[in-house]
């Protein structure tokens, strides 16, 4: 019994101890008012195009947490908090042009002691250079009687900028064209664009330009193409008949086509029982389940105007057999 009462005893000695050291360190850092050393070396390594890139020296108190930013706009006496962070440098982003913005930066500890203010740096972040012109424009063009879709889409990344305004489309039908007033088709302020005021067979020539918020234009991006198809008709078998074994797929070429896929289904472009992808003729023969007799299958041909990794340029129609 007197061991029992011992080991109780000691465990909540133990408990008391944890919870004594708790409210000490509680008290400790309730109890810390020294504020942290004001950061030094609080410096604009550059700036313009919209944006400031702010620097200092990095505090080397144990009990740091973390930096205070403040800016004022056009004057020294609204200055605002934008931001509390750990790094040691910041670049300010979407700044107007021909506004003056004023900076000083603050340390803060654990106890939420803050530093007195570094000293203060302004900037008028002018537009001083134009954009670099996107990059990796990827085209898709798109041709599906299903939907009845013909169009040409195409993306890019952006340049990496704080002030990017727009983008201009260009269009031509030469591979060595010059964007221009004679060649541009539209503008769009997202990464991406849909031309539908296009034909079948007719190669098309792109470049897209950047522009930012000041009108500085970039140089041409890279130039890319491609055309739309012509649907491929499907020959064998012809439409609602009877298909027998050995299952011989025909379909008439299409010019300009690199290969084609032809994929069978339960459901028109859906349901999927068996697909051979990038097939260099115009048949393949089905080598894939058991058909179901008396069932009704639907088949379809995609063409391909480049080699892998493109997706289907122009489709067929759907048609449909009964399995025999």
């Amino acid at each position: 019994m007197k061991k029992i009462k011992s080991k109780k005893y000691i465990f909540l000695c133990f408990i008391m101890m944890l919870f004594l050291t708790s409210c000490t360190e509680i008290n400790n850092a309730s109890k810390d008012k020294d504020a942290p050393a004001t950061p030094k070396n609080f410096i604009l390594i550059g700036g313009g195009d919209g944006q400031a890139y702010l620097k200092w020296e990095t505090n080397s108190e144990p009990d740091f947490n973390e930096y205070r930013l403040y800016r004022s706009k056009n004057d020294l006496n609204s200055f605002l908090p934008i931001i509390s962070l750990k790094q040691s440098e910041y670049v300010d982003r979407f700044l107007e042009y021909e506004s003056t913005y004023y900076y000083y930066i603050t340390a803060v500890d654990f106890a939420g002691n803050e530093s007195e203010k570094s000293n203060v740096y302004n900037i008028q972040p002018l537009n001083i250079s134009a954009p670099q012109p996107p990059y990796n424009i990827q085209i898709t063009p798109l041709n599906n009687p299903s939907t009845g879709t013909v169009e040409i889409s195409i993306s890019w990344i952006p340049p990496e900028i704080s002030d990017l305004k727009e983008f201009a489309i260009y269009r031509d039908y030469n591979e060595d064209f010059i964007a221009s007033e004679d060649n541009f088709i539209s503008k769009t302020t997202i990464a991406s664009y849909t031309d539908k005021d296009v034909v079948l067979n007719q190669k098309y020539y792109y470049s897209i330009i950047a522009i930012d918020n000041g009108d500085k234009e970039s140089v041409p991006s890279d130039t890319v193409s491609d055309l739309i198809l012509s649907n491929p008709k499907l020959i064998i078998p012809a439409n609602y008949t009877n298909f027998s074994k050995p299952y011989i797929f025909r379909w008439e070429g299409v010019s300009d086509a690199v290969n084609y896929s032809i994929f069978i289904g339960t459901a028109p472009l859906s349901n999927i029982i068996w697909s051979q992808q990038r097939v260099d003729s115009v048949e393949t023969v089905y080598n894939g389940d058991d058909l179901e007799s008396g069932k009704l299958y639907y088949w379809w041909v995609g063409a391909y105007s480049k080699e892998s990794p493109s997706t289907i340029n122009s489709y067929s129609v759907i048609n449909s057999f009964f399995a025999k």
